[in-house]
């Protein structure tokens, strides 16, 4: 299960890069503190850097093995969530979540797990954000 397993890890902080990437440019855009906005935007282009290099490395594993894309499609869809969401409390996270996202940016995050071998239709970023009553499902 190795090269399978590697793949599913790929896939998942694919995901979890580009959302985090999304959350800190939505924050730069939203601090007033020009200092604190530009260090934000920095650590927000090397999380898009990661989400880039990670889609890669899943894309080719991925489109190599349908053992593989199965694996990773379970994966994603039963066990997949916001980052920080299973550690912090569900009231915290819905805040934080609400606070950082909209409808057309969810979309996009889904749109980019849509590119990857085997992974399109999953919408995993759309349920997640609806349970946790970001947008409407």
């Amino acid at each position: 299960i190795g090269e399978d397993f590697v793949a599913i890890h790929m896939a998942w902080a694919h995901l979890d890069a580009c959302v985090t990437a999304a959350a800190y440019a939505n924050t730069a855009n939203r601090d007033h503190h020009p200092h604190l906005a530009a260090i934000v935007r920095r650590i927000g282009d090397l999380k898009q850097t990661l989400c880039d290099f990670y889609a890669e490395q899943a894309a080719a594993r991925l489109h190599h093995s349908w053992q593989a894309r199965t694996l990773t499609r379970k994966a994603l869809t039963y066990l997949w969530r916001p980052p920080g969401a299973a550690i912090h409390a569900r009231r915290e996270t819905r805040f934080v979540l609400k606070y950082l996202f909209d409808g057309d940016q969810v979309r996009d995050l889904d749109n980019s797990l849509d590119t990857l071998p085997g992974l399109a239709g999953l919408r995993i970023v759309s349920s997640a954000m609806a349970t946790f009553g970001v947008i409407r499902s």
